[in-house]
């Protein structure tokens, strides 16, 4: 300590330095290393428990300094398989992160046109964000093997255009049912018009025509 006030030691800014978990510290791209014993132990936030519908208090929340972590090295992918975690991400939460021998594919819907042609492919988790009481991953694209990305991709496309192709003869058969049925309620109601003189007033259906007269 640079010296104490009233018994307490007093330290330069310098000497003041944070400190995380290991989720905030991958999170910078940082693994805390094997074998580190927390610099200090904290109590979490009270947490709520899904399973037994209860708050949790006072768990333990171990924290580390920047001296114990190193840079964060993902594996790399193997045999048209992609790296991913027990919930089946990739998290893409630095660009170095990007295992090696992927790519980052960042448009919808790739996941069923991958699917279909028997493709692995695996959602990044690029952030997270906080709503409702909890946590949740913002996912944004996906990642595959290098080898697959040109397939993948033109396949994609051809999705996409009869996506669109079968949007546009939905839309249009709409139109048309919707024309189809305005039409056949005029030509009906013209029907019952001219056979009930429906839609003609009651005074003018009681009228009687005058006789007609002669002067000689």
């Amino acid at each position: 300590p640079m010296g104490f006030v009233r018994g307490e030691p007093v330290y330069s800014r310098s000497c003041v330095v944070d400190l995380h978990t290991r989720e905030t510290w991958i999170k910078e791209a940082k693994l805390v290393r094997r074998n580190e014993e927390p610099y200090k132990i904290v109590k979490a936030r009270p947490k709520w428990d899904k399973v037994s519908q209860t708050v949790i208090n006072d768990l333990p929340l171990p924290l580390f300094g920047h001296w114990q972590v190193e840079d964060y090295i993902p594996p790399p992918a193997v045999d048209g398989k992609v790296p991913r975690n027990e919930y089946g991400n990739v998290e893409l939460y630095k660009p170095c992160m990007l295992p090696a021998g992927t790519v980052h594919l960042q448009v919808p819907q790739l996941a069923r046109v991958a699917r279909k042609l028997g493709i692995d492919c695996a959602p990044a988790v690029v952030g997270w964000e906080f709503s409702g009481g909890g946590s949740h991953p913002v996912l944004d694209g996906f990642i595959v093997c290098e080898e697959f990305k040109e397939t993948l991709l033109d396949a994609w496309d051809k999705e996409m255009d009869e996506s669109a192709k079968r949007s546009k003869e939905k839309l249009e058969a709409k139109v048309y049912g919707n024309w189809k049925r305005l039409i056949k309620g005029l030509l009906i109601r013209e029907r019952l018009k001219t056979r009930y003189n429906f839609g003609v007033p009651v005074t003018e259906k009681k009228k009687k025509p005058k006789p007609s007269t002669s002067t000689s």
